[in-house]
């Protein structure tokens, strides 16, 4: 999924990687905690994401990164759980822990058809929430969940958004 914002992509790659405050904005999840800032030079990142009923809430372990081209006004925020499986957290509440591949965030500047300069947003996510949740209500309720925090992003920027 791609979202068009009307600023520049140095202010939103800023926004979005402040990992801490995304809950302030982000409906969908309830905890974002720095676990360890320079583990295997990545930072380490706890965060619960809050299912609607009749799921449970779903812890995620990850390592994160960010990527920045000022040249070329390119941004990137990836966070995978990939090498940091023997890292060990115990949330504060239970929860079932998932599991992300890849979730990725390409920040890119773009002209739009007025000679308006703004910012594609593009959103990566693969993800398993583990448990005992068919795969066919995550097939259906998945892109609502994605498009749920595009709406998200408009509100903590304070902008109106258009999708595509």
């Amino acid at each position: 999924m791609s979202v068009i914002l009307p600023l520049k992509p140095k202010e939103v790659f800023d926004h979005l990687n402040q990992t801490e405050k995304i809950p302030d904005w982000d409906s969908q999840l309830g905890d974002s905690i720095l676990l360890d800032p320079c583990y295997k030079g990545y930072e380490i990142w706890y965060s619960r994401l809050k299912l609607p009923f009749p799921a449970s809430d779903r812890g995620f372990v990850n390592r994160k990164l960010s990527m920045e081209d000022t040249k070329n006004d390119v941004y990137v925020i990836i966070l995978t759980a990939e090498g940091v499986e023997e890292y060990e957290y115990t949330p504060r509440t239970a929860v079932q822990m998932g599991h992300t591949y890849c979730a990725a965030q390409m920040i890119t500047g773009i002209w739009d058809d007025d000679g308006q300069y703004k910012t594609e947003l593009r959103i990566l996510n693969q993800t398993d929430l583990k448990g005992l949740i068919p795969v066919r209500l995550i097939d259906l309720f998945g892109p609502a969940g994605t498009l749920g925090y595009c709406q998200d992003i408009r509100r903590g920027l304070g902008l109106d958004i258009s999708t595509k």
